[in-house]
Parts: C-alpha cells; structure tokens; sequence
C-alpha cells in the first residue's frame, strides 16, 4: 500500500506535499486526493500518465461502492464495459464522476459518446461487478480500473 500524506477535501488546492502524487494536475493545478479507502479485493497505486490504478483482485460488489462513494471531486473513475451493446465493435469505455452524493455517466467508444448520465452508485457498484465475469471465452479480463484527473465538469 503506498503512503498518500495528508489528506485534502476535494476542493483544488495547490500541493506542496513530495511523494507519490506529484505532478497530478486538474486544471493547471497540482491536486491530490484523499487516501484511497480500504476494501476487500482492491489494490492502489500509482498508474500510467498521472492515474490512480486500482487493481481488482475478485472484490465483492461491497468494495465497488466504498470505492464510488471515496471518488474525489474533480476526478474520473475510468473502466471498459463489456457487456455494453454496440453494432460495431464490442463494449463501451465508461467514466463516473461523484458530487457529493450525486453520480454521473458517459460511456464510448471509436468516435461516439452518450451524453453525462445520472446513475444511482449501487447501480454503478453493480455494473462493476458484471464486468468482474467474462461476456464470452475471448472477452479480456476485468482486472483494473483507472482514476484520472478529470477533463470535464458533468456538473456545470
């Protein structure tokens, strides 16, 4: 488990902590957020190009919603729904924003995207755990979720 330092509500603040999330930008600003919550079957690190990787190690539905209801402001959870319909290539790449209570929703894939969703997080928590069982023999496993800075603000 890494050390995250001090925690920040979710408000942008400059950051002046060295450690493990430097160089996380929103905005132009350096943020970071809270420490990631504990939850059976999750693993934090830090990922590719600033994220926040969340390996899945079997979580139970349970742990999907301790992760939803920690997602900072001004930061996307990010996954890839196999089971979304699609008339061309399979599946849709899915991104979840928090406010407050408040959830939001956009899925895509090569070159569309639904419009931002309000979704309920035991809804979301559940779609997660759909994804954790393959669509078919060749669907590629569902081990990670990435959390990124957010691009856009569903809210405004």
């Amino acid at each position: 488990m890494l050390s995250f330092g001090p925690t920040l509500p979710d408000e942008r603040q400059p950051s002046t902590h060295v450690g493990p999330w430097d160089g996380l930008l929103f905005g132009g600003m350096t943020s970071r957020p809270n420490e990631p919550p504990a939850a059976d079957g999750l693993t934090f690190g830090v990922g590719n190009n600033s994220a926040i990787a969340v390996r899945l190690d079997a979580p139970p539905p349970a742990s999907f919603l301790v992760l939803l209801r920690w997602l900072p402001r001004h930061w996307e959870l990010r996954f890839f729904d196999q089971y979304f319909p699609q008339i061309s290539d399979p599946g849709g790449y899915v991104s979840v924003q928090r406010n407050e209570a408040r959830f939001k929703y956009m899925v895509g894939n090569h070159g569309w995207t639904t419009e931002w969703q309000l979704q309920s997080p035991e809804l979301i928590a559940a779609w997660l755990s759909l994804n954790l069982t393959p669509a078919n023999p060749y669907s590629p496993k569902f081990e990670r979720i990435e959390i990124v800075s957010a691009h856009a603000d569903p809210w405004t």
